[in-house]
């Protein structure tokens, strides 16, 4: 852990900035995986700790804020610097597993990931900042209890607009003594699309 206590320059403030100075800061666990070098933290060292502040206005180029106004700031650049930026706005995961772990990633700011699924695995190996540090949401997809209204919905969409042109690409077909074996490619995670049973 390399800390120090040091003069910085002053920052020349932008349009629409403030300069703050500075009479309370405070320390969380964000701050603790920062100042040992946590590139899910913060990206650019060296780093000025502290995740939030509170002070008065000494500059303003803002229309928002005027010098001598008492301001709080939580969280928001002062930590992650704003780095840590998604790529999709949703991911829909069916498989579960490190492939849902990778997609929460990748997700954008107030972003949601669905999961339905669990091909891959019913683990899920990740940590919480995708959902502390840019308030991404989970929400779990249920076909079992869910209302007969929203099934309903949901088939006549899949039957219509969202009709799937490859099933044949997605699905294999097995008879009854195929089952065992298929079992098997899916417990062993090497199973691609939906096995369909041929009974009589």
């Amino acid at each position: 852990m390399l800390l120090s206590i040091k003069e910085v320059e002053i920052p020349t403030i932008q349009e629409n900035e403030v300069l703050i100075k500075t009479t309370y800061s405070s320390l969380n666990y964000k701050d603790a995986l920062s100042s040992v070098g946590n590139p899910a933290v913060t990206k650019n060292f060296p780093h000025i700790t502290g995740i939030d502040v509170a002070g008065v206005i000494e500059k303003s180029n803002s229309t928002k804020f005027e010098v001598g106004e008492k301001v709080l700031v939580t969280r928001y650049d002062l930590v992650t610097g704003n780095w840590w930026r998604g790529k999709y706005d949703a991911v829909i995961d069916t498989v579960g597993g490190n492939i849902l772990a990778e997609a929460s990633k990748l997700i954008k700011y107030d972003g949601v990931a669905t999961c339905c699924g669990l091909t891959s695995s019913f683990e899920l190996n990740t940590n919480v900042f995708p959902f502390i540090l840019r308030g991404v949401r989970l929400i779990g997809i249920d076909s079992v209890e869910c209302k007969k209204e929203k099934k309903s919905a949901a088939w006549e969409k899949i039957s219509n607009e969202f009709k799937i042109d490859t099933l044949d690409e997605l699905t294999t077909q097995i008879d009854l003594n195929e089952i065992k074996e298929a079992f098997d490619s899916l417990l062993a995670g090497k199973a691609v699309g939906r096995y369909l049973v041929k009974i009589s």
